[in-house]
This record gives C-alpha cells, structure tokens and sequence, in this order.
C-alpha cells in the first residue's frame, strides 16, 4: 500500500514539474554582456543563455541600470514588466527592443541610436540626447519631460 502511495505521490509531483516547465517562456539573451549582468543580479531567473519570463523576482523589479556596460542589444528587457525606471546610457546600442508597458521614465544617453521604438503610454521622462536620432514622432501624450540634445533632429 506504501509502495503505490509513494508511486502516485511521485507521478503527481512529476505532473506538477512538467506543467511549471510548460508553461515557462525562455527569451534568448544575444548580447553577452546583457546577459552577464542578468547573471550577476539574476542568476536563478536564468537558464543557459535564456532568461525565464516565469521568474518572479525580474516580474518585481522596478529600476534597471544597466549603464556603461558596452551593451549593443537589450532583448528580453521586454520581461521585466514592472520596470518604471530604465538607465541605458553610455551603451553601444543601435536600436531598443520593445520596452517595458509601465516604463515611466527612459534614459538612453550616448548610445548610437537612430530611432526610438513605440515608446509606451506610461512614460513621463525621455532622455534620449547624444545619439544619430533625426526625428521623434508619436511621442506618448503623457511625456513630461524631453531631453534631446546633440541629435541630428531635422525640423
């Protein structure tokens, strides 16, 4: 009786296992040093060179700084839900992933940026000067604050 209790205790817990794996999402991280910060400061979040959409503490993370760090793309920033405060300056950046819904507040300072992405409907700072931007167009209605300079913006 013991035997078959314990073999049907086994196979539920194996059931559960295989539903959580399921159901997780795993975003490949290609930049390296991204992906070595996300290691640093969110090691159990990361599986390989994936981060773990599923994992709750990036869904709790409010700022990132991820500032000087010779980074040339940010895919899987998309994950961090929650992020109201995104630092990305100084970076070799060409172009922004789809960002964060609730993003409050972007500052993209000296990177190589030639456009910005749909920026979302939260954000009330941009700082986005020192970069090959020529134009900015379908600025969200909520932007307080704008910080532009030493673009190529054409009138």
């Amino acid at each position: 009786m013991k035997t078959i209790l314990l073999k049907v205790i086994l196979v539920l817990c194996l059931a559960l296992g295989l539903q959580t794996n399921v159901n997780a999402q795993l975003v490949y991280i290609p930049d390296p040093n991204f992906r070595a910060w996300l290691v640093q400061n969110y090691p159990y979040c990361m599986i390989g060179n994936s981060l773990n959409s599923n994992c709750t503490t990036i869904l709790n993370v409010r700022r990132i700084d991820v500032s000087a760090l010779g980074i040339s793309d940010l895919t899987g920033i998309e994950l961090f839900i929650n992020d109201t405060v995104l630092y990305c300056s100084f970076n070799q950046l060409t172009s922004l992933p789809i960002l964060p819904a609730g993003l409050k507040e972007l500052y993209c300072v000296s990177n190589k940026l030639t456009s910005l992405p749909t920026l979302p409907a939260s954000l009330v700072t941009l700082d986005c000067a020192i970069n090959q931007i020529d134009s900015l167009t379908n600025l969200p209605s909520s932007l307080a604050y704008l910080k532009c300079g030493s673009n190529p913006l054409s009138g």
